[in-house]
């Protein structure tokens, strides 16, 4: 409501105050009467900038360090948690949240573990792109929560099981660095992904590597390109997965050979490097389809047990990717060939690897 959102304000004007002297009020109105527009005359008052600060601000307000007044667990909307994590999966809440010019996401939730080996660490993923920074925090009955870690990309906590018998619930608090959005009433904001995470690799058989942007190739535009390369059985070593196939459908004569190679930091699960290469060959027209990739950098953004999913989305998606090649020869002649490509808000790069037993 526009009066819980006045609370939350007041706060604000109060943090700011405390930390950079009473003259700022005036500051502000100053320039408010100047620009008419109440966030322009905060952003452009404010010193040092919202960016240098936010985050610490969001922290002392969920920890009661701000107004003594409030109680442990107001912030948290309602009795329940929001959802719980059950060992071996993971969690995003859906669909996309929307917030006012300033605003913050507290995601409630409890942690089960009973395998008999638990996850011995939780990862708490940020939408890739959208520079969100994580803190993790544990809750206990009439407490104010308790800071755990924070990290400006992915979140990683260790010892898992001991924060379980020290804390009854969680709390993920995701916080942009520049929350305002000005001249724009709200802007839109997918919650963290939160998993555990499992180092156990080696279980993982096949591989699916796709990616989507828009394409000049010599014949023509092609405005939603896929570049999908699906592998046969492959292995892991140690830090790197790949596979390589070369076979002959004996019914129609197709052809098709490649690899795909997925190379991990192991540290915390990402992917460090991705390279394929994938080829088809048609006897009835003879033609001889060639699809080459690579690129870097993918968060891990789903831990499904059996399947682990990297990928990045929007227009950012062209940094993780570092080479496109298309090539397609009709009875050995070239006829055609990817020139360009770019990313735009509907583009994406994708990982899956599956345990198929």
């Amino acid at each position: 409501s526009w009066a819980h959102m006045g609370y939350g304000l007041s706060t604000l004007i109060k943090y700011v105050i405390d930390q950079q002297g009473e003259g700022r009020i005036l500051e502000f109105y100053t320039k408010f009467v100047e620009v008419d527009h109440g966030t322009t005359a905060f952003l452009e008052t404010v010193d040092p900038t919202m960016e240098a600060w936010v985050v610490g601000f969001f922290d002392e307000w969920v920890t009661g360090n701000i107004y003594p007044y409030l109680k442990p667990g107001q912030l948290i909307p309602g009795q329940d948690p929001a959802f719980a994590l059950i060992g071996g999966q993971s969690h995003q809440h859906q669909p996309a949240w929307k917030l006012w010019e300033m605003g913050a996401r507290l995601s409630y939730f409890t942690v089960t573990d009973d395998r008999e080996e638990p996850a011995p660490m939780l990862k708490i993923i940020p939408d890739p792109g959208s520079r969100i920074q994580v803190s993790l925090y544990g809750l206990n009955s009439g407490q104010h929560p308790e800071l755990i870690a924070t990290a400006a990309d992915s979140l990683i906590v260790d010892h898992l099981p001991d924060l379980c018998n020290d804390y009854a619930s969680f709390m993920a608090l995701g916080v942009r660095p520049d929350p305002f959005v000005v001249g724009s009433a709200q802007y839109e904001y997918r919650d963290p992904i939160i998993a555990f995470k499992d180092d156990n690799l080696a279980r993982f058989e096949t591989a699916h590597i796709y990616t989507v942007c828009d394409a000049q190739f010599a014949m023509g535009v092609d405005p939603n390109l896929r570049v999908d390369i699906e592998s046969d059985a492959g292995r892991v070593s140690g830090d790197t997965y790949h596979a390589a196939w070369d076979s002959v459908d004996t019914s129609h004569g197709w052809r098709r050979s490649g690899y795909l190679t997925v190379v991990f930091n192991l540290e915390t699960m990402d992917v460090l490097s991705w390279a394929g290469e994938s080829t088809t060959y048609y006897p009835e027209n003879l033609t001889t389809t060639t699809r080459k990739f690579s690129g870097s950098g993918l968060a891990l953004v789903y831990n499904g047990g059996d399947e682990f999913r990297y990928g990045g989305r929007g227009t950012g998606t062209c940094s993780a990717i570092s080479n496109i090649e298309i090539t397609r020869h009709v009875d050995g002649k070239l006829v055609d060939w990817l020139e360009s490509y770019v990313c735009d808000s509907n583009s994406y790069v994708a990982i899956s690897l599956k345990d198929e037993k």
